[in-house]
């Protein structure tokens, strides 16, 4: 039995709000008396929970919690608090306030009464995944800015010398970053437009924080341009998750600048990566590898204004972000064109042999079987790393986008394309890029 302490801590994982609800098909649960139920148009997740004479166990609460994430409950059994409370009467007032205070407004408990004669009552949690990320995000938001208080300025938009000499009737090119990433990362395509004689620019942002808040910076900046400039038209050519912030701008008829009539996106994840569950750790250890953070003090707080992994929760297969921005019809003033890349890292028997090997040691070990269904779905569904599926990081088939017809697959890697010393197909993607952005004459 689980030390009541040790409960505790396990009830708070679970309903903690940086939770990610797995997203899978309904769990009917006819022969179990927990049933998972997901709503994708309201993102609510209810957890039902079938009572036994008025008593419900906390292990069976536990369990719904963790099968609702994704794992497999059935490894706790055995360990769970034997505890169980009523359904009814001043028992029942008294949990049910406690546990609605703890963990408001984004999941509340209530009992559903059954009106046939003789049945069991349920208890049923509801989960709001959209209500608990702002809810998250808004403390983000307040550390964020409380630690960084001094702005670096380092944001925004910035046009390259002698942009405006150059002829009006093309458009000015403005490159776009993506995760874990920065404008000087794309700085070898913008020499190639340059030399190319096309006006260009950048747009630099705190790649890690909500992708909304990003295309919310983008828009204004590309509003000011206008503003200044009326009588030019822009071209955004966006790398991986930069893609994801020009579409939230242009797609979005509050924030669209309706100067912007074409978009070229080069790896972007339009339906999210399965790598995105490790966001968290890559945003922790990028500046460790980055030797130039390393030197520089002042810059040990770029993690904290970059973003705590936010925009990694937006690249989630799924997620609130991704759901909203693809039920947006594609802006008919802006030509779209995708290149998707499949030149990934591992074979597809690599693949399976990694998942073999979790499934034997999940016989062995009930925690390594409890995360381990939760890694055998991310496995699964891993086609980013395999060779001919993705580019390392993103996968052909989430990547496809509809409306968009101009889509073509060479065989390049997810960062490699940012080469343009590289030969073969990765050359290929720069020149159809310039290509595209030449002919995109006024």
């Amino acid at each position: 039995m689980l030390r009541p302490q040790l409960s505790r801590l396990v009830l708070v994982l679970l309903l903690t709000p940086a939770m990610c609800w797995a997203d899978e098909t309904p769990d009917e649960g006819t022969a179990d008396k927990i049933r998972i139920d997901r709503d994708t148009q309201t993102f609510v997740t209810t957890i039902t929970i079938r009572s036994t004479g008025g008593q419900v166990a906390w292990s069976d609460v536990l369990r719904g919690l963790a099968r609702a994430r994704g794992f497999d409950d059935q490894a706790l059994a055995g360990l769970m608090p034997d505890k169980t409370f009523s359904l009814n009467g001043t028992g029942w007032l008294l949990t049910s306030t406690t546990v609605n205070t703890m963990f408001s407004p984004g999941i509340r408990f209530r009992v559903k009464r059954s009106q046939k004669r003789g049945a069991e009552s349920s208890l049923v949690v509801q989960a709001n995944r959209e209500v608990i990320l702002a809810s998250r995000r808004r403390f983000t938001k307040w550390f964020r800015e409380s630690m960084t208080r001094k702005s670096t300025g380092r944001y925004g938009l910035t046009l390259a010398n002698g942009w405006d000499a150059l002829p009006p009737t093309q458009n000015v090119v403005i490159f776009v970053h993506g995760l874990e990433s920065n404008a000087n990362a794309l700085s070898g395509w913008l020499k190639l437009a340059q030399a190319d004689g096309l006006p260009c620019g950048s747009f630099q942002y705190p790649n890690d924080q909500p992708i909304e808040d990003s295309a919310k910076l983008l828009a204004r900046e590309l509003q000011k341009f206008s503003a200044k400039y009326p009588d030019r038209t822009i071209s955004l050519v966006a790398h991986s998750m930069g893609g994801l912030v020009c579409r939230a701008v242009i797609e979005d008829p509050q924030l669209d600048p309706k100067n912007v009539d074409q978009l070229i996106m080069i790896a972007t994840p339009n339906h999210g990566s399965y790598l995105a569950y490790f966001g968290f750790a890559l945003e922790i250890t990028s500046p460790l590898l980055d030797q130039n953070r390393q030197r520089n003090v002042d810059d040990q707080l770029g993690v904290i204004e970059d973003g705590l992994a936010e925009s990694s929760v937006d690249l989630l297969p799924n997620s609130i972000l991704l759901t909203k921005l693809n039920r947006r019809q594609r802006n008919p003033q802006v030509k779209y064109a995708l290149f998707l890349g499949t030149e990934g890292f591992i074979s597809p028997a690599e693949l399976t042999a990694i998942r073999q090997r979790i499934a034997e040691q999940g016989e062995k070990n009930r925690w390594v079987r409890f995360f381990g269904s939760r890694a055998q779905d991310w496995l699964t569904n891993l086609d980013e790393v395999v060779q001919g599926k993705g580019d390392g990081a993103v996968a052909v088939k989430r990547s496809q986008l509809q409306g968009v017809s101009d889509t073509v697959v060479l065989r390049f890697g997810h960062l490699n394309v940012l080469d343009t010393t590289a030969q073969g197909d990765v050359a290929k993607v720069h020149q159809e890029m310039l290509q595209r952005l030449k002919n995109n004459r006024r």
